[in-house]
């Protein structure tokens, strides 16, 4: 199956959260992500490395902004909680925020319906001219750091090695790379304004100036939401205790300058929220300006079919919300294309066809179970007491692949090459004997079932 069935336009926090939930589902080795800018690049038209990245109360009050709010803040907790590989730049801290405009009931209920530790700010506590505060355990994120290390993580065989390709599309409908194209997403920030075949006149940037700091002192998230401005203290994680100062929210404004004097505001504002700041300590490390995403009746989330077997789902206009709704903004855009998806040959396909099968292809059995050599004893998952599963390929008269899982218990020799992938079960002994596979055993079998293909026909994954 060429990688080319599914193409992500975008490698902002809002591409690659797609690219994650395609991986999740198992749609890694059909997916391209193409994009101008890659993680890991400085550019002031690449807005997600420059984000304070928190959640907060920055977003809207209609029915989409806080849907995706919730499954973001529930699926972000959930990761960090699990100790997962994806949450290792992000992490769980106090947060207190204030509003100089009480938010809408509909906002306040849903977002006390969910948020962890939430406790209601008194009028007492309240500074100067705010009208409503809480504090509730956030999520920041280590903006950059995030970035990069999704990007790593789907171009691991794991995730289905997701293929990056720098490249700047001149049009929408270039996305479809080739004939095998099926799926676009347009994750394209604030190219949706002049891209041929978007240009959606909603769409304005909304430029924010930060400062850059290390702030030793600093332990807690501290927001204030103003009608034409946000002041933010947002601790990055895992950064030499670093700290996003803001900021400006500039409807329609695309001076990429720093502006000295919204520097010293930013300065003052941030110091009065958290005097700590002025204690001697905080030492400014960078200014720079980004330019959210953003669009008049919130973000886009929307399938539309262009013609017979082309299909974009367009993903777009998150503003200041991309980190924390992102997550669910890309459940609803997968699911948008469920029928798509279901009809492709495969998930997690392989990209080539072994050259060691490719002789003799008439004489392949249509499984591997069929193999009379295959003397393996199959069943379907029993629970804990089997620590392994196997993830099964099938040839299809396209040369792809389709998968089952099932537990090993026995494998012989066979004259087909294959590679079962052993990771050693991290289970305790009593597992082990349940399982039938004991570590002599798992030797052998390596020494039965040749290496030379290794991952690309069968993974061994361990079930815990």
């Amino acid at each position: 199956m060429a990688r080319d069935s599914i193409v992500i336009l975008g490698a902002g926090i809002i591409g690659l959260n797609v690219a994650m939930e395609l991986s999740k589902q198992g749609y890694g080795r059909q997916t391209t992500v193409i994009a101008k800018h890659l993680p890991g690049d400085i550019h002031v038209d690449y807005t997600s490395p420059w984000a304070g990245a928190n959640f907060s109360g920055i977003s809207g009050a209609n029915l989409n902004a806080l849907r995706w709010d919730k499954a973001g803040y529930l699926s972000l907790m959930q990761l960090i909680d699990d100790g997962a590989e994806e949450a290792k730049y992000l992490s769980k801290m106090q947060s207190t925020e204030y509003w100089d405009e009480r938010p809408s009931p509909e906002k306040i209920r849903s977002v006390t319906e969910y948020l962890r530790d939430v406790q209601y700010i008194s009028q007492a506590e309240l500074p100067p001219n705010a009208t409503f505060g809480l504090r509730f355990t956030t999520i920041t994120f280590n903006a950059p750091a995030h970035c990069l290390h999704l990007k790593s993580l789907l171009s691991q065989e794991q995730y289905g090695s997701v293929k990056f390709v720098r490249h700047e599309l001149q049009s929408l409908e270039d996305a479809f790379i080739s004939p095998r194209t099926k799926v676009v997403f347009n994750c394209i920030g604030n190219a949706a304004i002049t891209v041929p075949g978007v240009q959606d006149p909603t769409c304005y940037p909304t430029r924010g100036q930060i400062v850059l700091a290390q702030a030793p002192s600093v332990r807690e998230n501290i927001m204030r939401h103003g009608k034409n401005y946000e002041t933010y203290i947002i601790p990055r994680p895992d950064s030499d205790s670093t700290v996003i100062l803001g900021g400006y929210l500039q409807k329609g404004d695309w001076d990429s300058n720093v502006r000295e004097h919204e520097t010293q505001s930013i300065l003052q504002r941030t110091g009065d929220l958290l005097p700590v700041l002025r204690n001697g300590e905080t030492k400014i490390l960078k200014v720079a300006v980004g330019f959210r995403p953003s669009r008049q009746d919130g973000a886009r989330v929307e399938r539309e079919d262009l013609r017979a077997g082309q299909t974009v789902v367009h993903n777009y206009g998150a503003g200041g919300t991309g980190y924390q709704a992102g997550m669910g903004m890309a459940q609803d855009a997968v699911s948008l294309v469920r029928d798509i998806l279901d009809s492709l040959p495969i998930k997690s396909t392989l990209s080539s066809r072994p050259q060691e099968l490719s002789q003799g292809s008439s004489d392949i059995p249509q499984s591997l179970d069929n193999l009379p050599d295959l003397t393996a004893q199959l069943c379907g998952l029993t629970g804990d007491m089997d620590p392994y599963v196997l993830q099964h390929y099938q040839y299809n008269a396209n040369s792809e692949f389709a998968f089952s899982k099932l537990t090993i218990r026995q494998v012989q020799k066979i004259e087909l090459p294959v590679q079962f992938l052993l990771s050693k079960p991290e289970s305790n002994p009593e597992s082990q004997v349940g399982s039938g596979l004991y570590p002599t055993m798992m030797d052998k079998m390596d020494d039965v079932v040749p290496p030379a293909i290794g991952e690309r026909l069968i993974k061994l994954h361990v079930t815990r």
